[in-house]
């Protein structure tokens, strides 16, 4: 398992995996039904603040406080895509709503971010990182 505090969590669309992200700075996916874990993804410099599953399952966004968003497939535990984003305000613990993850090939759309304290606020993605994905 991780190797510090879990940070977020979040369960596939149809509930098959979890997804957990770390203050070791990767996430982990886990099978629901064994309690295994099936694939380590590293690549965050930092610790992972947020996780969360497409519609379809097929990817992973994951935030950090690198300042990225990196986009994983679930079926190789691959990161697809990292895309640098400005925090414009901080929020310590944030969890992310990403839209636009529905099939492989479809960027983000929007990203926002939204603290536990009841404040808001939004990352800003930069396209130029993301190359023949948009």
């Amino acid at each position: 398992g991780h190797t510090d505090y879990v940070t977020s969590v979040a369960f596939s669309p149809d509930g098959r995996q979890l997804a957990s992200g770390s203050e070791d700075s990767t996430l982990r996916l886990w099978d629901t039904a064994t309690g295994q874990c099936t694939a380590k993804l590293e690549g965050h410099r930092d610790p992972v603040s947020s996780v969360a599953f497409s519609p379809d399952g097929r990817q992973l966004a994951s935030g950090s406080d690198d300042e990225t968003l990196r986009l994983w497939d679930t079926a190789t535990g691959q990161c697809t895509a990292t895309l640098e984003i400005a925090r414009q305000r901080p929020a310590p613990k944030t969890r992310l709503v990403c839209q636009g993850l529905r099939h492989m090939r479809t960027p983000v759309t929007s990203c926002s971010a939204a603290s536990d304290a009841g404040g808001g606020g939004s990352c800003l993605v930069n396209p130029r990182v993301l190359g023949d994905l948009i």
